[in-house]
């Protein structure tokens, strides 16, 4: 790690791999990652990477093949973990858990305690918080705000936009 300034640190990478994502990067030895709180955001086991640009601050980890990308950034207590990835100016905090594949992408935000696990997606200006989950392939996308103990879960269900459908029912909100 180099010193940035802001009390943050640049990742630079010990070894040669090839992240878990098929499109995420190859990373060779000595390049430039992203920027952390201290070693403690980074694990050093599997192929988890803090892309350049990225953030991964406060007490949030990258474990288990997890990938940060682009600008985004994850903070608090937050945890990138078991191939998941955040991507784009997605922001992941508090205590926000993203595991199993999941991703959060675009300018999404997945915050209080919320969970993207089972290639559950949450993309647009999306917000998922308040111990809410997105699950087992379900997307979140466009404006949609989910919060409370909400679960949206399943291959049927998407939210999006003024449009959603839920395990097949599909619903048109009107103005």
């Amino acid at each position: 790690m180099e010193p940035e300034g802001e009390g943050l640190y640049r990742v630079i990478a010990v070894r040669d791999f090839k992240t878990s994502r098929s499109q995420g990067p190859e990373v060779k030895e000595g390049d430039r990652g992203g920027l952390v709180s201290g070693p403690y955001n980074l694990s050093q086991r599997g192929r988890c990477w803090i892309e350049e640009g990225a953030k991964v601050i406060d007490q949030a980890k990258v474990l288990k093949d997890g990938l940060v990308m682009e600008n985004a950034t994850v903070s608090g207590q937050a945890v990138v973990t078991d191939l998941s990835w955040v991507a784009g100016s997605a922001q992941v905090q508090d205590n926000a858990q993203i595991q199993e594949g999941g991703a959060v992408v675009d300018k999404a935000i997945v915050r209080d305690g919320a969970t993207v696990r089972s290639a559950g997606i949450v993309g647009g200006q999306a917000i998922v918080e308040h111990r809410a989950m997105v699950e087992d392939g379900a997307m979140v996308g466009d404006k949609i705000q989910v919060g409370g103990n909400a679960v949206i879960s399943g291959k049927e269900t998407v939210v999006t936009g003024d449009r959603y459908i839920i395990k097949g029912i599909t619903k048109t909100e009107t103005a």
